[in-house]
């Protein structure tokens, strides 16, 4: 218990993720003026996780709640984006990793056309709002809000020419 304290006091200043709020001492938050403003210092996020997350997958999670959105995505895109991504990571990550999953099967994305290429989309790019219900060592199960079922097929083999990591865009 001592350790998540610890974590928690050096986390005074920084973002918490899921409510847009800044830390400024153990159990008090005040809201950002603006997440994404020139002005704004850098942040950290620390995303709770369960155990087995790959800590790239983890950092990389965190690092897209400090990005601004890449030029091709809205705002309202890029943020559903995030959640999809924690989602994902907070309840998925753990198992893709024992079954093999490569960072571009689960986050990938073509680094110049990242929402017209959809050859080079990892499985969090193509989620948008919907939910993962089973993954298996081939495939994912994705369940649509019309409560239709699809499926994502790992793709399977070496990292396609083009394609980044979704925290790689903006570099």
């Amino acid at each position: 218990m001592g350790r998540y304290l610890d974590i928690a006091k050096a986390m005074k200043g920084h973002l918490v993720p899921d409510l847009g709020y800044e830390i400024n001492e153990i159990n008090e938050i005040s809201p950002l003026a603006d997440t994404w403003g020139a002005a704004a210092p850098a942040k950290i996020v620390l995303l709770h996780c369960p155990p087995g997350v790959p800590e790239a997958w983890a950092q990389g999670v965190a690092d897209l709640f400090t990005m601004a959105p890449p030029t091709p995505y809205t705002v309202e895109r890029w943020m559903g984006l995030r959640e999809d991504s924690y989602r994902f990571v907070s309840g998925w990550a753990a198992q893709a990793r024992r079954l093999g999953w490569a960072d571009f099967e689960v986050f990938g994305v073509h680094h110049t056309h990242p929402w017209a290429r959809l050859d080079c989309m990892g499985l969090v790019p193509l989620l948008q709002g919907r939910e993962v219900v089973a993954l298996s060592e081939g495939q994912a199960t994705i369940k649509t809000v019309e409560d239709r079922v699809l499926t994502y097929r790992r793709k399977n083999g070496p990292r396609p020419d083009g394609v980044c990591l979704l925290w790689e865009l903006s570099q």
